[in-house]
């Protein structure tokens, strides 16, 4: 190596030529409900406005997707409806129901 000059970056082309990254959304929003059934569910609400993860009282966490912002987060046995104080969910083995933070 002769003074003056670095190594050659071996990536170098393939870092210019690489597509952004997308960092995963982050939590926009997480509350905690009362459900009709005094039940209890934590609903993170993401900040893509796509995402929510639901987690029933004593239960795992479930991601969940909506087709469009401002539309229902789903997945297998789970929706949610709204994002403010009150929304309605159907949890797997449950009806719907209305939920209040």
């Amino acid at each position: 190596m002769t003074q003056g000059h670095s190594p050659q970056d071996d990536q170098a082309a393939a870092l210019a030529n690489a597509a952004p990254v997308e960092l995963p959304p982050s939590v926009k929003s997480s509350k905690k409900y009362r459900c009709k059934d005094s039940s209890i569910v934590s609903v993170d609400f993401l900040s893509d406005d796509l995402s929510a993860t639901v987690t029933p009282a004593g239960g795992s966490p479930t991601p969940l997707k909506a087709a469009a912002a401002g539309g229902p987060f789903v997945a297998e046995g789970f929706a949610v409806s709204g994002a403010g104080t009150s929304i309605n969910i159907t949890l797997p083995g449950k009806g719907a129901q209305a939920c209040k933070a």
